[in-house]
């Protein structure tokens, strides 16, 4: 059996603090996974660093973080209950891929339009596109301008 889905987070000054912190935790974690009879996949546990630009550029050089010597692999975007979190918390991945759904919704209703009275084209729309634009908005509401302005152009479209 596996723990799917399995966040940890380690805030630190330093990397040797980090990597203390990280020791720490995963040694805890060991023992809890054994003591209910699960198991980690090390070789699909993996690490995200969240910063600025420049404080990333000068600690990943020098972090490579590894579990009973095997070498955790880095990656730089995460999904985590279907809000895609960067390194740098931009929202440009998450808002990307709320943009393609969103133009795939749209895509459809334009397709059916034709076919669909107007009051059913509504309830599709608020079925398939708008649950995309609020999924979790409070958590990215503080997007650039440039962000916004790509939802509202596609907000517009689908108007």
């Amino acid at each position: 059996m596996y723990a799917d889905d399995t966040n940890m987070t380690f805030t630190a000054c330093s990397v040797e603090g980090l990597r203390h912190e990280m020791d720490a935790d995963i040694e805890k974690l060991k023992q809890w996974l054994c003591a209910n009879k699960l198991t980690l996949n090390i070789l699909k546990t993996e690490y995200m660093l969240i910063g600025s630009r420049q404080r990333i550029a000068t600690v990943a050089e020098s972090l490579d973080l590894s579990i009973n010597g095997i070498s955790l692999k880095k990656f730089n975007c995460s999904k985590c209950l279907g809000v895609e979190l960067d390194e740098f918390l931009s929202w440009d991945s998450h808002i990307t891929s709320v943009c393609k759904k969103v133009s795939s919704g749209i895509g459809i209703i334009k397709k059916i339009k034709p076919f669909i009275p107007s009051r059913s084209l509504i309830n599709i729309y608020q079925s398939i596109v708008e649950p995309y634009f609020n999924y979790c908005s409070i958590v990215w509401n503080g997007i650039s301008e440039g962000l916004a302005k790509k939802l509202q152009k596609l907000q517009n479209r689908a108007a």
